[in-house]
């Protein structure tokens, strides 16, 4: 993967970390079950991790 590539995927994952709480609001207008929630949640940590991880390795 090239640098340009991790940097735009770094920057994706920070999105969606600041991301998660403002669509909780959401959910809330669509009425999303609470355990679509609690996954979406779960992957979005994973997602999180995983960025961490690369931006780890990158250095």
């Amino acid at each position: 993967m090239t640098e340009t590539g991790k940097n735009i995927l770094y920057w994706v994952l920070i999105i969606l970390g600041i991301a998660a709480p403002l669509s909780y609001p959401l959910f809330e207008l669509l009425e999303v079950s609470f355990f679509t929630q609690i996954s979406f949640s779960w992957y979005l940590l994973f997602m999180i991790v995983m960025g961490w991880t690369a931006k780890a390795i990158q250095k």
